[in-house]
């Protein structure tokens, strides 16, 4: 069974710190240490398996209001093809202070067709650029 988490205190820095400078190109060139920043100002999730193992993360920008940008969600290799990428963007899209945001912003380069699953569209066809509106939240809010 998979459990989620926002706690920062149980993600695995060093695999992610990895991916996210080796495989996403996000961190290239910054040193480990630069991870701790990007965690202490996102809002931050890992899924785990029942040893604790992590096997995703995401993180979330965000005012918690009017815009949140979503980035960073990776399922690692070894555990890909078994619906976590799905599971890890419900848990993102439910949380408090990320479901009642008028709009939810990312970039992917491959991805259109799980985000579209849940809503997002893409702002260009040409482009990575997807948003996601909560049509159920006024923009007088």
């Amino acid at each position: 069974m998979i459990t989620f988490s926002t706690d920062i205190s149980k993600i695995e820095k060093e695999r992610v710190y990895q991916f996210l400078s080796e495989v996403s190109g996000r961190l290239e060139g910054l040193p480990p240490q630069a991870l701790d920043t990007v965690l202490n100002n996102s809002i931050c999730f890992g899924a785990y398996l029942p040893s604790g193992e992590q096997v995703a993360f995401a993180r979330v920008i965000t005012d918690k209001l009017t815009f949140a940008y979503l980035c960073d969600l990776f399922v690692f290799e070894e555990h890909r093809g078994k619906g976590l990428s799905k599971h890890l963007l419900e848990e993102v899209l439910s949380h408090p202070n990320v479901k009642e945001v008028q709009s939810i912003g990312l970039a992917t380069p491959d991805a259109h067709d799980l985000y579209s699953q849940y809503g997002f569209v893409r702002v260009d066809p040409s482009e990575r650029l997807m948003v996601r509106f909560n049509k159920h939240i006024s923009s007088t809010h």
